[in-house]
């Protein structure tokens, strides 16, 4: 209340070697404990120890945490733990006869807390509401009734408690209303059948359902999917099987009609090694990365294996093969080239490279693009060089890519000194980045690279283009729809502004 008497209280914790093996023994950490936790309180009736704090018990092998109306509860698991807590650091000491003075809260296992991030269709509720939703694809979807719910052949063992600030993590889309289908993001199988599926939005249409089967266990396992949310269907519900590439699953923009951008690939052979099938992967999967946010498909025209000899002669070969293939370049939107023999690719993974095919470098006469920039230019080719073995994030290594120390140094990491690299995506990475959006794909960095390059073409403000104040006051808002599975909209948009894909979408054909 207003005028309350506000008292210090402070719970005695410390460091206990015990404590340290017995938590060690459920989930195989290693706690540092400190000296004395101090909290005010606003009641005068102080609740004994601090709300939102993990705490230990020597003895005791469970880790609790305490609500704010002062009630305990206890983790059943180190992911969860995870979910309201950064690191293990954060766990506090606290005697038995502290902890007893708190009681049991009427749900005494902890609901998942705000990082709560299922990469499997979960279904959950808050603790003090009954509605049902289903989780998957970056959004929720309420299931409006009982009779819906065991329709689907839905466990109600499988629905999981969440808090309100996990729910709120995932904006709330169509109801799921009928059982006619599956929504999207059901891992399934058919009865004795033993592959598994996945349900997902064809990635060239959202309104027609696919099924991916997954390949083996690694691959289940890197889609973070769960062995124990296998759901059992009839031979009667069935589904198209998936030409998806990308695992990065996007709720996706509603597509009146598609365009088209073609681009023409250079690849040094003298830089790296490649299989065309790896490239046509590779741009197969930047097309539904680049549908996703623009409702254009990236569609390959031609792929040439080159080789430069030197940074001022990198481009030599791209302008001959153009001049050579003026039928090709005509055709062609953009072209992507795969060097390391430039500068700024090797330094920064990619750049832009503009290009006028009228210019006497390649000598393609007429050359119109059907994706004017806004400045109104027409004749410019849009050009994206970028360095195909970029590592993001990579720890301990020289500017050669070789492995030289087991922690980060020289500005990596983010500038963080004597972090401890980790084997993430076939390479040493930084600890503080394996988790980031571009971290989630071997070449997830390079697809991005190739989309940004591209839409600085369509940006005004030249490199502000990343300026997030700048991005923030001129976007338009008709990308609203887009849902990635991250939360950071600047890497869901690959760090350049969202008004740059409005300004490609919208891109005016003036050769007409």
């Amino acid at each position: 209340m207003w005028g309350a008497r506000r008292r210090l209280s402070c719970t005695l914790i410390f460091r206990d070697r015990n404590i340290m093996k017995n938590k060690a023994v459920i989930f195989g950490v290693t706690f540092t404990i400190g000296a004395f936790f101090c909290f005010w309180s606003a009641s005068a009736a102080t609740c004994p120890a601090a709300w939102g704090v993990p705490y230990a018990v020597p003895g005791d092998r469970a880790i609790y945490e305490v609500t704010r109306q002062c009630t305990k509860q206890v983790f059943d698991s180190e992911l969860k733990y995870f979910s309201y807590h950064n690191s293990w650091s954060e766990l506090v000491g606290i005697t038995a006869t502290g902890l007893a003075k708190v009681p049991w809260d009427k749900v005494k296992v902890i609901p998942w807390g705000q990082s709560y991030d299922p990469k499997y269709g979960a279904l959950v509720k808050t603790v003090d509401n009954p509605k049902v939703y289903f989780v998957a694809g970056g959004v929720r979807r309420w299931i409006e009734n009982e009779t819906v719910y065991q329709s689907l052949n839905l466990p109600w063992s499988w629905v999981e408690n969440v808090s309100a600030a996990a729910l709120q993590r995932f904006p709330e889309k169509k109801t799921i209303a009928t059982a006619t289908q599956h929504p999207n993001f059901t891992v399934f199988k058919y009865a004795n059948k033993p592959s598994v599926y996945r349900l997902e939005p064809d990635h060239f249409d959202y309104t027609r359902q696919v099924k991916r089967v997954i390949n083996d266990e690694a691959e289940f396992k890197s889609l973070g999917l769960r062995w124990d949310r296998i759901l059992t269907i009839g031979a009667d519900e069935t589904y198209p099987d998936s030409a998806n590439k990308s695992d990065q699953i996007y709720s996706g923009l509603t597509c009146a009609s598609s365009r088209v951008f073609n681009v023409l690939v250079f690849f040094d052979d003298s830089s790296y090694s490649v299989t065309d099938k790896e490239l046509v992967d590779f741009f197969a999967e930047t097309s539904e990365h680049l549908f996703a946010r623009t409702c254009v498909k990236m569609n390959v025209l031609k792929v040439w294996h080159v080789t430069a000899l030197s940074e001022n002669a990198a481009m030599d070969p791209v302008h001959s093969l153009m001049s050579q293939n003026a039928a090709l370049v005509k055709q062609a939107n953009g072209f992507v080239y795969f060097t390391e023999k430039v500068s700024c690719s090797d330094t920064y993974g990619g750049c832009t490279s503009p290009l006028s095919p009228g210019d006497a470098a390649v000598g393609v006469g007429g050359y119109c693009n059907s994706f004017s920039q806004p400045s109104g230019y027409k004749d410019r080719l849009y050009g994206s060089i970028v360095d195909w073995d970029h590592l993001y994030g990579r720890c301990g290594y020289d500017d050669h890519e070789n492995r030289v120390s087991e922690t980060s140094f020289g500005g990596e990491c983010v500038n963080t000194t004597g972090l401890k690299c980790v084997l993430n995506n076939g390479y040493y990475a930084c600890p503080n980045l394996q988790n980031k959006y571009y971290a989630q794909h071997p070449r997830m960095m390079q697809m991005s690279t190739v989309i940004h390059e591209i839409m600085h073409f369509f940006g005004t403000a030249g490199n502000l283009d990343h300026n997030e104040t700048l991005c923030s006051t001129k976007y338009g808002g008709t990308l609203d729809e887009v849902v990635c599975s991250t939360a950071d909209q600047g890497e869901c948009f690959f760090n350049i502004c969202r008004y740059t894909y409005e300004n490609f979408r919208q891109a005016k054909n003036l050769c007409q």
